[in-house]
């Protein structure tokens, strides 16, 4: 053991401690999350180090990543202390702005219809879309679930792959204008907040049913250039890629969000294809 000063508890007081079961020390330990401490006598005891580490699993649990997933970004050590406290904040503030906004949409809904008015459909589709309590996982965790069907299916490129999109990513490739019809604003040169942009307009758009309107070419358009700028030159690593991706939004097993919702990657794929054979893009 380290200094005296420290404390040290054993599995049951800790457990008592988080909130957590015996039980899940237990698969922590047998799937290589934690590690605790053996006293002479062969006891399991665990002190300060092992409770940061389990601050950091519960808290990427409640995320909604896997165990599996979990232990791939600390093995890689994309997931340090600090990382999961900024991605813990973040996930908080999103839940209560989500929250602040689904109230007023509810109270001015509800002071129509007090007032004897209707509720017209893109009023029920913005309480349908933002006014539903559901749990939406962090695109970090998502990204996260990406990063291990990568590494483990194409292990020998996995590397390369990853590096290419942080790279990309780092380098703000997305379009640099807006096309007639578009709803986009590309001006700030941020890749998260274009790329959330444009799922909220392919959202929108996708409600409305109308593959051939004039905003869905336009949000296209965008797309398809944001896809090639994002685009690896090597044939292999874009294929990867690819597989990886649809492989973890479609898992019914992995956690949804509507930023990577299946749905609308292949409403904007629909719109893509229709353009393509019109000679429109």
């Amino acid at each position: 053991m380290k200094a005296k000063s420290e404390r040290w508890f054993g599995p049951n007081e800790i457990a008592k401690r988080l909130g957590l079961s015996t039980k899940a020390l237990r698969v922590y330990e047998r799937e290589g999350l934690l590690h605790p401490h053996r006293t002479e006598a062969g006891w399991r005891v665990y002190g300060p180090a092992h409770v940061e580490r389990l601050h950091l699993i519960l808290v990427l649990r409640d995320l909604g990543l896997s165990l599996k997933g979990i232990k791939a970004l600390i093995e890689g050590r994309q997931a340090d202390l600090q990382t999961v406290l900024v991605v813990q904040q973040e996930s908080l503030e999103a839940q209560r702005k989500k929250i602040d906004r689904a109230i007023d949409l509810l109270v001015t809904a509800r002071n129509r219809l007090n007032n004897g008015q209707t509720l017209s459909l893109d009023d029920f589709i913005n309480l349908t879309r933002d006014a539903r309590m559901d749990q939406r996982p962090s695109p970090v965790i998502l990204k996260a679930d990406f990063e291990t069907a990568l590494r483990d299916q194409f292990p020998n490129i996995a590397n390369e792959a990853l590096a290419h999109i942080n790279q990309a990513v780092a380098d703000g490739r997305m379009p640099t204008k807006n096309y007639a019809g578009s709803k986009l604003d590309t001006s700030n040169g941020d890749f998260t907040t274009v790329f959330e942009d444009m799922i909220k307009e392919a959202s929108i758009l996708m409600a409305e049913g109308d593959e051939t309107s004039d905003r869905a070419k336009a949000l296209a358009r965008d797309w398809n250039a944001q896809s090639i700028g994002l685009k690896p030159a090597e044939k292999s690593v874009s294929e990867a890629i690819q597989t990886a991706f649809w492989g973890t939004v479609n898992d019914p097993k992995s956690p949804k969000s509507p930023i990577f919702d299946p749905e609308i990657f292949r409403f904007v794929a629909t719109v893509i294809k229709g353009m393509k054979e019109r000679g429109e893009i």
